[in-house]
């Protein structure tokens, strides 16, 4: 899962919305890129992102609370 903030909407002739975003923290997914494109030979970067492929967080505190939970679940005794 990958973060961000939108920073340009564009909605194009097709009728979509198209965003950039500045990613948050994305070392792990410029690295995988970065691989991806020294193996193929080609730029997969993607520059700007349809309305469809990207989910709003409507709460931020949603996020929050699920890592407190995946915390507390790991150091409670009764993991299953």
């Amino acid at each position: 899962m990958r973060y961000g903030t939108v920073i340009k909407k564009v909605v194009r002739a097709d009728g979509w919305a198209y965003y950039k975003i500045e990613w948050h923290h994305d070392q792990n997914y410029q690295e995988a890129a970065a691989w991806r494109n020294e193996i193929s030979g080609k730029d997969h970067r993607i520059e700007e992102y349809r309305g469809d492929d990207l989910s709003l967080v409507q709460n931020p505190r949603q996020i929050t609370l699920a890592i407190d939970a995946h915390y507390e679940f790991l150091r409670s005794p009764e993991k299953k």
